[in-house]
């Protein structure tokens, strides 16, 4: 008796694992090469890249997947994209391609906009998560970048970049703007010159909240122009040139 028993688990787990190995060969996925890509367009011209997408397996004869723009999600220009609605992926393979045309569009310089794809409902295939182009201008200057790392109070952080006249060319966190914010980059393309970044703590404890230590950083490549944070005070300034 104990015998048939063995016999009749072995048969059940045989035909368990057969069972899951052939919804395993049937799954069927597409998806993006990636969750986010940076997008840099051309200042006042367009920008084409190509975006990639992959499928589980490959298959005898062309597939072709609908695509969409999420308008809800996207922030940047409707006017400034160009994106087909369908992609093919070539028989005999597993991945296939589409090129996305962007202008530059009420981009300003240091400004990051989202584009959102994603792929339509398909019955026949698991669809990955969507695409995030982060849209930006390409910078023909000089590119640096202002990095945060706030402490608990990142509504309490505000900057500003003045030039060597004493003019503003840059500036955020006004009113409370950086709140919930645990850390933030941004972009910005400057002239050759001479600059100073201030950065300011509204509260006057600098970036320290008596538990997180927060820090600010200004570099291009591998070179830091100007680096802080800690309990500064109401302030923190440095003066550095560029190139």
């Amino acid at each position: 008796m104990k015998k048939i028993f063995y016999f009749l688990a072995l048969t059940f787990s045989l035909v368990l694992f057969n069972s899951c190995e052939e919804d395993s060969a049937e799954l069927k996925y597409v998806s993006f090469e990636s969750g986010t890509y940076k997008f840099g367009v051309n200042l006042d011209a367009s920008s084409t890249r190509e975006i990639k997408v992959y499928a589980t397996k490959k298959m005898d004869s062309d597939r072709t997947f609908a695509i969409r723009v999420n308008t809800t999600a996207t922030t940047a220009d409707p006017t400034s994209y160009v994106v087909p609605t369908t992609v093919t992926i070539p028989a005999d393979s597993n991945m296939g391609s589409f090129n996305v045309t962007i202008s530059d569009v009420n981009l300003d310089a240091g400004d990051v906009k989202d584009l959102v794809i994603e792929f339509v409902g398909d019955e026949e295939y698991y669809n990955g998560n969507s695409i995030t182009l982060k849209v930006s201008e390409l910078c023909p200057l000089n590119e640096v970048f202002v990095y945060f790392a706030f402490d608990a109070y990142g509504e309490e952080t505000s900057w500003e970049l003045q030039d060597s006249l004493g003019n503003t060319v840059a500036s955020g966190g006004e009113d409370g703007a950086y709140d919930g914010l645990s850390e933030l980059e941004i972009p910005l393309c400057l002239e050759d010159g001479t600059y100073t970044l201030t950065v300011y703590d509204v509260y006057g404890d600098g970036m320290f909240d008596g538990n997180i230590e927060g820090s600010f950083k200004l570099y291009g490549g591998t070179t830091i122009y100007a680096l802080g944070g800690g309990n500064f005070g109401e302030s923190s300034s440095t003066t550095f040139s560029l190139p």
